[in-house]
């Protein structure tokens, strides 16, 4: 009897451990769901942010004279923008997206390399945050997100020294 009980023991270890597992698996899936459905919410979010003050966008894309309203107001478009791109490659990068992790820090390196304003003014916020958060643990200089979107840029820069510069693609 002894190795019968012991045999058992051993069988609802190994159930509880494969249950376990299913259980992750389950986890990661809704995860991965729950995810895509904020991912889907932030792009008609972003969309609807740039509509709604296409004007301001177009304007500050292309370097256009701001009046000071809308230079505040096109900062912010450019750092949710930013914001937006960030979040999906962190979640690309860590395996929470199924997107390519070169593709959020390649649409802004795309709309910096077209639109002067749009990388101006990037840069800009880029160096305030830099200048409020001067200690970055464990980023070596040129590394992380900023890092990747410039390395991206220069590649852009060097392959493609004439980019087609239509408003209609600012923020895309």
């Amino acid at each position: 009897w002894r190795h019968i009980a012991e045999l058992l023991a051993a069988a609802s270890v190994v159930i509880s451990l494969l249950f376990v597992g299913y259980e992750l698996r389950l986890a990661r899936e809704v995860a991965s769901t729950e995810n895509f459905n904020a991912v889907l919410g932030n792009n008609l979010s972003m969309g609807t942010l740039l509509t709604d003050n296409y004007d301001v966008w177009q304007k500050g894309c292309i370097g256009e004279q701001l009046t000071d309203g809308e230079n505040i107001l096109f900062a912010q478009l450019v750092q949710s923008y930013n914001n937006w791109a960030f979040i999906r490659w962190r979640n690309s990068a860590g395996g929470i997206s199924r997107l390519n992790s070169v593709q959020a820090p390649l649409a802004v390196a795309l709309n910096m390399h077209r639109f002067p304003g749009f990388r101006d003014t990037w840069e800009l916020t880029q160096s305030e945050q830099a200048a409020a958060h001067p200690i970055r643990l464990n980023q070596a200089p040129g590394s992380g997100w900023a890092g990747e979107v410039r390395r991206l840029l220069q590649i852009l820069i060097e392959t493609d020294p004439d980019p087609v510069r239509d408003i209609r693609l600012c923020g895309i």
